[in-house]
């Protein structure tokens, strides 16, 4: 024993049998798999709470919506509902068909089943067929670059 901790200690590696560097593998493999899950809630957790109010004007403003409503009275029927920015946020992209900003949301971790102010849930708000297949498909988001 003496011999294999010298080598070790020259910077060789210390012979392992095939069965403990298996087992050795699969505990190093489920660790990885169950810190990544963990950093992956907390980062979903962090996401939610990265949208604001002021984003949800933003986006009120980029779409369009300012010039077609003409005053800021449906932005703030929206922001009167009492909903999380980022859940508010999915209501609109889904309403506007807005691909990317849908699996943007729903990688941040919005709920698919809110309800807008008309009642009405972003599913039933989409139209275009790869904003439902996100929204009906939600680990999709994760998969595709929307950049």
């Amino acid at each position: 024993m003496r011999g294999k901790v010298r080598q070790y200690q020259r910077g060789r590696s210390v012979p392992r049998d095939g069965l403990a560097e298996d087992r050795f593998s699969l505990v190093k493999q489920s660790l990885a798999l169950a810190t990544r899950r963990r950093l992956q809630q907390q980062a979903s957790e962090e996401k939610r709470d990265f949208y604001s109010a002021v984003d949800v004007e933003h986006y009120f403003n980029y779409m369009g919506m300012l010039a077609e409503e003409g005053t800021y009275d449906k932005l703030n029927r929206l922001q009167n509902t009492g909903l999380e920015p980022v859940d508010l946020l999915l209501v609109m992209a889904a309403g506007e068909n807005d691909a990317p900003k849908v699996g943007e949301l729903l990688r941040a971790g919005a709920d698919i089943k809110v309800k807008g102010p008309e009642g009405k849930s972003p599913l039933e708000l989409a139209t275009s067929e790869e904003v439902l297949d996100l929204l009906q498909n939600p680990s999709k988001a994760e998969e595709m670059d929307f950049a």
